[in-house]
């Protein structure tokens, strides 16, 4: 297990506010789930901003607080050992301070 990292996620959320129809559209906000042996489990990554109005993205989504690529980004390089993510990510400056801290350390 401890070479093993499973990541889930969805390609969209809900939106908070329901719809003129009463429903939810897609929206903005959702979750990411990280398993494996060399994850630092047990705990909620990133912010919280809450449900107030002001709050969510365009007053009716979940703000988006954590961009997954720093996410990926983490286990490419902590995990995978990946040394310069830039090709896995163009266009996007990863960079360790921008990751969660899923891993206790860089591998080896």
């Amino acid at each position: 297990m401890e070479d093993t990292v499973v990541l889930t996620m969805s390609e969209f959320g809900r939106a908070v506010h329901q719809n003129g129809s009463g429903g939810t559209d897609h929206g903005h906000g959702n979750a990411m789930m990280v398993i494996g042996g060399g994850v630092r489990g047990g705990h909620v990554y990133g912010k919280w901003p809450g449900l107030a109005i002001d709050r969510r993205y365009d007053g009716r989504d979940l703000a988006v607080t954590t961009d997954f690529r720093d996410v990926f980004g983490e286990i490419v390089t902590r995990h995978m050992g990946v040394a310069d993510a830039r090709p896995v990510f163009p266009g996007y400056a990863t960079s360790a301070s921008k990751f969660p801290g899923l891993f206790a350390a860089s591998i080896g």
